[in-house]
């Protein structure tokens, strides 16, 4: 525990061997990556980043960085400080020191005029602090290796809702391998994902155009003989319209005797067989009609058509 209140202040240019040191003992294993990218923050002044220090008498005890990333909104790129990393000595943690150093951060952002503040941490440490899911808002994680709960925000007075978009870092956190976490994606993976939504339409060509439009996107050239068409960029999923002749608008809300709503997903599998065995176990039922061999249409428990499918050379 401190003996007294921590000093904060800017870091200056001969902390920098005690700030690489706090940063490898911080955080342990990552320690090394973690601290090469403080130094090239720190000796590179092109990234702009504000380091602030918490002293405990002459002694570096915490350590806390703002360097510029942007969110990529269709008005314009909105710079947007990354808050990273948060280093807080040992012997220390648990003392609230953490809060005080992203209290000064935000604080400082706020003077800044920054309509934000990002950062990718855990939720249940910096939810506590005021941090929400920056997806929620919008704000797309710049890479699917951060867990979307981790890729977090807190907005501040400058902040204005067309402010969405995709978060980009700046490339030393690349270079660093300093983005999300390498092993996070396999964790719980069964190896399938949902790849496109599919819609029926006695008028694919309409269809296809309306949804160009709704969602500003090109519309693709469609062919008269066309049964099935995918609009692209529909952020990480694609969505597609399919020939259906007899298609019946749905009722909404649902009444017995009347068409219910439809749609049906496709699902990519790393391996057919295996992603067939796995939703045969979740309880899905294969289709009786099967069109395609690389291809299985399922059955959810409701009924509902969805296809697992496989790339093929």
């Amino acid at each position: 525990m401190p003996s007294a209140d921590p000093v904060l202040r800017p870091q200056q240019p001969g902390d920098l061997p005690a700030v690489l040191d706090l940063t490898r003992r911080a955080f342990g294993a990552e320690g090394e990556v973690v601290a090469g990218l403080v130094e090239t923050l720190a000796t590179t002044p092109i990234y702009g980043t504000r380091f602030v220090v918490a002293c405990e008498g002459e002694r570096i005890i915490g350590h806390v960085g703002l360097t510029d990333g942007w969110i990529d909104a269709v008005e314009r790129l909105v710079p947007v400080p990354v808050l990273s990393p948060l280093s807080v000595d040992p012997g220390h943690q648990g003392s609230g020191l953490g809060r005080l150093l992203v209290e000064r951060a935000l604080a400082d952002a706020e003077a800044a005029g920054a309509p934000a503040v990002i950062l990718e941490g855990d939720p249940a440490y910096y939810g506590r602090l005021g941090f929400e899911p920056a997806e929620a808002r919008g704000v797309l994680r710049p890479s699917t290796a951060i867990p979307d709960r981790a890729f977090q925000w807190v907005r501040l007075s400058a902040y204005q809702p067309w402010m969405r978009g995709r978060f980009v870092y700046p490339d030393v956190f690349w270079r660093h391998d300093a983005v999300g976490l390498r092993d996070w994606r396999r964790q719980g993976s069964t190896g399938l994902e949902v790849s496109t939504v599919t819609l029926g339409a006695r008028d694919v060509p309409a269809l296809v155009a309306f949804y160009a439009a709704l969602l500003g996107l090109e519309a693709p050239h469609v062919e008269a003989e066309d049964d099935w068409v995918a609009l692209r960029e529909t952020g990480g999923r694609s969505l597609a319209v399919q020939h259906e002749p007899e298609q019946e608008p749905a009722t909404w809300p649902a009444r017995t005797g009347q068409q219910h709503m439809q749609l049906h997903l496709e699902i990519r599998v790393d391996d057919l067989e295996a992603g067939i065995a796995h939703a045969l176990s979740c309880g899905a039922t294969p289709a009786d009609h099967q069109p395609q061999d690389d291809v299985r249409v399922m059955l959810d428990p409701e009924g509902h058509p969805f296809c697992l499918w496989v790339e093929t050379e």
